[in-house]
C-alpha cells in the first residue's frame, strides 16, 4: 500500500509544475544572491533537520548541489534557472497541499522574503559554494616548575612538570563537489602522553568510515595514609604510579535510502602500567600492633577486543532496531601487600611481602532487539528483548616472601588454576507513550529479568591442601515505571511518577578444604525476596520569560527478606555463617530539590539550586548465641546507619561592561553519616563539608585581543572526623588554581595564545606530604591554512 502511494505521488509530482498555481509566489530578488551567507543559513535552520545526511526524509538530501537538484523519492527538486518550475519552491511556499515544508512544528517556516531569496538563487543557476579545504595547526610549548609532591599535582591537573612540546590541535576538513566530507584531526601532547589521530570519510546517500587511535595516561598518587602521632607517615613510593590507556577503532556505516541502516565498529582497548590502590600495607605502631597505611600499587596488563553491529529499518509505521556486541580479552594483575616489622625507610624493601597474581580470560556477548510502532497519532508503543552472556576462566597465585632476605624460601599461599564463572541474562520490556488528552502525556514501561550466575574454583589452600569452592545465583525480577505529565495549568508543567520492582534471588555457595589438620567446609542456601518502591513529583513554573522555578520530591524504600534454607559447616558451632546471620535489610530515604533562574536583567543571569538527601539503613537478625559460650541475643530489627546531605549550587553570568563577560559557579555540600558509635572500634559519625567556586572572565581588549582570567578554589573539611591516634580517613585540604591568558589574532589566519598559571594544594590530613606549589607558562599559535 505504501509503495503504491509513493508511485502515485511520484506521478502527481511529475506534473506538479504544470498544475501548481504559482501566481501567489513572491517575486525573486533581482540582485546577486550569495549562497554561503544567505541561502545556506536558511537550509541549516529549516531544511537539514529532515534532509541532512542521516536518514533523510523521502530520500532527499540537501547537503550538496547535485543532491539538492536531483531530489529524492519524488523526483527532481530544483530546476536551475527556473524557480517557478522547481518543486522545492512550491513546497516551501505551501502551494502543494499536505506537502508544506518544513512541516509545522519541525522547524521555522520560510518568510516571503526568504522565499524570494531562494527563487532568486535558483533563477541565477543555483550555484553552490565551492567546497573549501581547511587546515588548522596549533603548535604549543608548556613549561611547569613544581615544588612539592609531583604525583599529586599530576593526578589533580593531568599535567606533568618540566618542558612539554607538542601539537594541541591538528584539523583538516573538506568536502568534494559531489558532497563527500573528509575530516582529519588529532592532538599530540608530549609529556602528558596524550595523543589522538582520527580520520572520517562520509559519502552522502551511501555511508561513512571512521578510524583512529588515541592514548592517554592516568596518574596516581604515591602516598599512603597518615596516622596521627606517627612522624614518618604518610609513607611514599619510590616512583609515582601511572596507567596508560590505548584505544584503536574502526567503524563504518551504511545509510542508503530504503535499505536498513547498518553500523559496524571494532575497538581494541589496552591498559598497561601500575594503578594506585588503597589496599595499603601494614606498618608497626607498637608491640603486636600495626596499621595499614603503607602505599600500594597494582600492575595491570589488559587487552579487550570489542565488535559491535547495529541495524535499523523502518517498515511502514514500525521501526525495528537490533544491536549486537561481542567482547573478548584477557587481564593479568599483580599486587604486593607489604608488611613491616620495623618502621620503613624511604625506598626500603618491605620486611615481608605477599605477592598476589591473577589472570582472567573472558568472552562477553549481548544482543538487543527493539520494535517501536505508532499505533495512533497520539500513541507510540515499543517492545524489546535483551540477552547477555559472560564466560571467563582465571587463576590465582599467592606467595609470601622476604624481599630483604633472598635466601629465605618463599611460602606458598592459596593457588587456583581453574576458576570459572559464567552468567546468562534475559530482559524483556514493553513501553508506551500516550497523549490521550490535550494537556496530558502518559508514559509507562514494564520489564522482566531472569539471570543465572555460576562459579567454580579448585586448587590448593596454603599451597598443599586440596580445595574446592562453588557458588550459584538465580534471580528473577519484574519492574514497572509510570510517569504522568500535565501542562493544563497556566505557565506550569507538573510530573508525577512511580517505580515499583520485585525480585527473588536464590543464592547457593559451598566450599571444602582437605588439610593436614582435618577437613573444613561449609554449605549455604539463602532465598531473598526484595521489593522497591519509588515515587516522585516534580514541577516547573515560569510565569514569564524572566522567571523559572523548578523543584521536586522523590521518596524511595528498598527492603529485602531473607530465608536461609541451609547453613551448615564443619566447625564446633555450625550455623553461624554470614550472611545467614541477617534476615532483613532495608534502605529508605528521600530527596528534595528546588531551583530558581532569573533572566530579568540582561547583564546579570543568576541561578540557584538546593538539594537535600536523607537515608537510613536497618538490619534484622534472628536470636543467636555468641560463639564459644557467649551470651544469647534476642535479635530483631535495628537502625544500622543514617546519612544526610545538603547540596547548594549557585551560578550567574554577568556583563558589567560591553566587552566584559563574567561567569561564576559556586557549590557547597555538607554530609553526615553515622552508624553504631564505638571509640574502641574507631566508629563515630563521619561529617564535613565541601565547597568550591570557579570564576571565568573574558575581556575584549580590542577587536584582535582578548584577555581571559580563570580562578578555581576547592575546600574539603572532614578533618574533624579523624580520631586522635587513628588513620586520617577524613580529607582536610585546600586547592587553588589561577590562570591568566592573552589571545591575539595575527591577521586572518593565525591566533597567538599565551597563558600563565599558578596552582597550590595544602592537605593538612596528609601531614603536608601531598602539598605542592606550581607555576606554568604556556604558549601556542593556531594557524588556519585554507
Amino acid at each position: 500500500m505504501r509503495l503504491l502511494f509513493a508511485i502515485s505521488f511520484c506521478s502527481v509530482a511529475g506534473v506538479a509544475a504544470e498544475t501548481v498555481d504559482v501566481s501567489g509566489l513572491p517575486r525573486p530578488v533581482e540582485r546577486r544572491v550569495d549562497f554561503a551567507t544567505e541561502i545556506q543559513p536558511i537550509f541549516d535552520r529549516s531544511c537539514l533537520k529532515c534532509h541532512g545526511q542521516k536518514r533523510p526524509k523521502s530520500g532527499y538530501q540537501m547537503t550538496s548541489r547535485s543532491l539538492s537538484i536531483m531530489g529524492g523519492d519524488l523526483g527532481a527538486a530544483i530546476h536551475p534557472g527556473d524557480s517557478a518550475r522547481s518543486p522545492l519552491v512550491h513546497y516551501i511556499a505551501g502551494l502543494v497541499e499536505d506537502m508544506e515544508m518544513p512541516p509545522e512544528g519541525k522547524a521555522p517556516a520560510l518568510s516571503r522574503d526568504e522565499i524570494a531569496l531562494v527563487r532568486g538563487w535558483i533563477d541565477q543557476g543555483a550555484d553552490w559554494s565551492t567546497p573549501e579545504t581547511t587546515v588548522t595547526v596549533e603548535p604549543y610549548m608548556r613549561w611547569i616548575t613544581l615544588d612539592g609532591n609531583a604525583s599529586v599535582f599530576r593526578q589533580h591537573w593531568g599535567m606533568t612538570e618540566g618542558t612539554s612540546i607538542g601539537l594541541g590541535q591538528v584539523t583538516l576538513t573538506g568536502q568534494t563537489e559531489a558532497g563527500s566530507r573528509v575530516e582529519l584531526d588529532g592532538r599530540y601532547l608530549g609529556g602528558d602522553e596524550d595523543h589522538l589521530t582520527r580520520l572520517y570519510l562520509e559519502r552522502p546517500g551511501l555511508g561513512y568510515v571512521e578510524t583512529g587511535y588515541e592514548s592517554w595516561r592516568e596518574f596516581g598518587m604515591d602516598t599512603g595514609g597518615h596516622l596521627d602521632g606517627l612522624e614518618s607517615s604518610p609513607f611514599r613510593l619510590a616512583k609515582g604510579p601511572y596507567l596508560d590507556h590505548e584505544r584503536l577503532w574502526l567503524s563504518a556505516g551504511l545509510a542508503k535510502p530504503d535499505v536498513p541502516t547498518l553500523d559496524f565498529s571494532y575497538e581494541q582497548l589496552n591498559r598497561q602500567g601500575r594503578l594506585a590502590t588503597q589496599q595499603w600495607g601494614g606498618v608497626p605502631v607498637g608491640d603486636f600492633d600495626s596499621r595499614a597505611i603503607h602505599p600500594a600499587t597494582k600492575r595491570i596488563d589488559e587487552q579487550v577486543h570489542r565488535i559491535s553491529l547495529r541495524a535499523e529499518h523502518e517498515i511502514g509505521e514500525t521501526l525495528i532496531e537490533d544491536a549486537m556486541t561481542i567482547e573478548f580479552g584477557d587481564t593479568a594483575t599483580s599486587r604486593g601487600h607489604a608488611e613491616f616489622s620495623s618502621l620503613p625507610e624511604p625506598g626500603s624493601l618491605p620486611d615481608y611481602l605477599t605477592q598476589i597474581d591473577e589472570t582472567n580470560e573472558f568472552k562477553r556477548g549481548s544482543n538487543s532487539l527493539r520494535m517501536t510502532r505508532r499505533l495512533k497519532d497520539w500513541w507510540h508503543f515499543s517492545l524489546g528483548h535483551h540477552f547477555a552472556k559472560f564466560d571467563s576462566t582465571g587463576s590465582l597465585d599467592v606467595v609470601s616472601l622476604s624481599p630483604g632476605n633472598p635466601g629465605e624460601a618463599p611460602w606458598q599461599g592459596d593457588r587456583a588454576n581453574t576458576i570459572r564463572t559464567k552468567q546468562r541474562s534475559h530482559f524483556v520490556n514493553a513501553t508506551s507513550l500516550m497523549k490521550p488528552a490535550k494537556f496530558l502525556t502518559f508514559s509507562s514501561g514494564v520489564q522482566g529479568e531472569s539471570t543465572r550466575r555460576q562459579g567454580a574454583a579448585s586448587g590448593l589452600s596454603l599451597g598443599t591442601s586440596p580445595a574446592r569452592f562453588a557458588s550459584g545465583l538465580d534471580r528473577t525480577g519484574l519492574e514497572g515505571n509510570t510517569q504522568l505529565t500535565y501542562t493544563g495549568l497556566r505557565h506550569t508543567v507538573l510530573t508525577l511518577g512511580t517505580r515499583l520492582r520485585e525480585e527473588r534471588t536464590d543464592h547457593r555457595e559451598d566450599g571444602h578444604i582437605d588439610s593436614d589438620w582435618g577437613a573444613d567446609g561449609f554449605m549455604r542456601d539463602s532465598d531473598e525476596e526484595g521489593r522497591l518502591a519509588e515515587h516522585r513529583f516534580g514541577f516547573t513554573w515560569s510565569p514569564n520569560t524572566d522567571w523559572m522555578v523548578r523543584g521536586g520530591y522523590r521518596w524511595r524504600d528498598s527492603r529485602s527478606q531473607f530465608d536461609h534454607l541451609l547453613d551448615n559447616d564443619l566447625s564446633d558451632e555450625p550455623g553461624n555463617g554470614y550472611p545467614a546471620f541477617v534476615n532483613f535489610r532495608q534502605s529508605r530515604g528521600d530527596v528534595f530539590d528546588i531551583g530558581v533562574t532569573w533572566r530579568g536583567y540582561a547583564k546579570l543571569v543568576p541561578s540557584f539550586r538546593w538539594e537535600r538527601y536523607r537515608a537510613d539503613y536497618r538490619l534484622g537478625t534472628p536470636a543467636f548465641n555468641e560463639p564459644w559460650g557467649g551470651p544469647r541475643h534476642a535479635g530483631g530489627r535495628h537502625l544500622s546507619g543514617e546519612q544526610q546531605s545538603d547540596v547548594f549550587s549557585f551560578s550567574y553570568t554577568s556583563r558589567p561592561m560591553p566587552r566584559l563577560v563574567a561567569t561564576t559557579s559556586v557549590g557547597y555540600t555538607d554530609t553526615w553519616s553515622g552508624t553504631i558509635e564505638s571509640e574502641a572500634m574507631g566508629l563515630h559519625p563521619f561529617e564535613g563539608d565541601v565547597c568550591f567556586y570557579v570564576d571565568h572572565l573574558s575581556y575584549a581588549f580590542n577587536p584582535n585581543t582578548d584577555l581571559i582570567f580563570t580562578r578555581s578554589y576547592y575546600r574539603a573539611d572532614y578533618g574533624d572526623s579523624n580520631l586522635p591516634g587513628a588513620i586520617a580517613y577524613g580529607l582536610d585540604a585546600e586547592r587553588y588554581g589561577i590562570t591568566l591568558g592573552l589571545s591575539h589574532r595575527l591577521g586572518e589566519a593565525a591566533v597567538f595564545n599565551f597563558q600563565y598559571g599558578w596552582f597550590n594544594n595544602d592537605e593538612t590530613s596528609a601531614n603536608g606530604a601531598n602539598d605542592y606549589k606550581a607555576h606554568m607558562l604556556l604558549a601556542s599559535l593556531s594557524i588556519d591554512i585554507n
